[in-house]
């Protein structure tokens, strides 16, 4: 489940390896994910050394205790016990070289952590039934957000260099709400088209997309409080919390149960916050937009359904 604690989850394992002189290495495959774990683990584990590894960014103390991307495991042998964050994430799935990486890195009597919230049939088969954990409850108590829908042709309001006007609908209400947003989008052109006349509109507004130099900088803002909108594609559906915000998906029938699975769960993170809203703008019906309200709901009555 999404938000339901997982890196949380993993402090007292965390602190029992650490205590008994393992090396720990909580890895993912997504910077964005890597810079926010880092944070968690930073705050939970306060004083402790840390260190920190992605592209461009090398913070290393003593090789202990090590938040990174894949990547930076490269020269490291037999070295960790691993935890993987966001298992299924780009571009982990594709890259079997990054997995041999992993096991490479990993000592002789590791223990490897897979977590996510939406594991293929191959990843159960892989970690065998016995080995599986579900956690079917946020660590707050409070159910998972339900998707709204909302039957409306965005893309032709868009090609037409125009804010759809259920979006200017949505987006108003949740600004007089003193909430925040994040808006989705299937592709990039599309976002940067609608970026382009939103921006005139709406002040606090930024986009971020996965070539985007400043995407970094963007996110901090967001969660500094700069800015109420953030448009983005899907390298924001996992591994970043924000407080008070809500969730529009442009186009959602171009998405998949995965993917909209993972961007409900930017919802109600928080227990200062633990609810919200998600539209799930479409102009019709699709399998993934039913499995994810299927797999919500039954998340939210205790039952895994993935």
């Amino acid at each position: 489940m999404t938000g339901a604690g997982k890196t949380e989850i993993t402090f007292e394992g965390i602190k029992y390896a650490r205590q008994n002189g393992l090396n720990v290495a909580f890895i993912s495959p997504r910077i964005d994910v890597v810079k926010e774990v880092y944070l968690r683990l930073a705050d939970a584990f306060k004083g402790v050394r840390i260190d920190l590894m992605y592209s461009g960014v090398k913070s290393v103390f003593s090789h202990m205790f090590t938040v990174c991307t894949v990547h930076q495991l490269f020269n490291c042998i037999h070295h960790y016990d691993v935890i993987i964050d966001e298992v299924d994430a780009f571009p982990l799935p594709e890259e079997p070289l990054l997995m041999s990486t992993i096991k490479r890195a990993a000592a002789d009597d590791a223990s490897i952590i897979l977590m996510t919230a939406t594991p293929t049939r191959e990843m159960k088969l892989l970690a065998g039934k016995d080995n599986i954990v579900t956690i079917a409850r946020r660590y707050h108590g409070y159910d998972l957000a339900v998707p709204n829908i909302v039957w409306h042709n965005a893309d032709k309001y868009i090609k037409k260099k125009k804010i759809p006007p259920k979006l200017i609908e949505l987006v108003d209400g949740i600004m007089k709400g003193n909430r925040k947003v994040l808006i989705f989008f299937p592709d990039i052109n599309m976002m940067k088209s609608l970026a382009a006349v939103m921006e005139i509109k709406y002040k606090r507004l930024e986009s971020v997309y996965s070539g985007d130099k400043a995407r970094y900088k963007k996110v901090q803002m967001m969660r500094d409080g700069e800015l109420d909108i953030l448009l983005t594609t899907t390298i924001l559906e996992r591994g970043v919390t924000f407080l008070n915000m809500d969730v529009i998906v442009i186009d959602a029938h171009r998405f998949d149960s995965a993917s909209l699975i993972q961007i409900c769960g930017r919802v109600g993170r928080k227990p200062k916050d633990p609810t919200g809203n998600i539209w799930l703008m479409t102009t019709f019906n699709t399998a993934g937009i039913t499995k994810t309200l299927t797999a919500i709901r039954q998340f939210n009555k205790g039952r895994d359904t993935l």
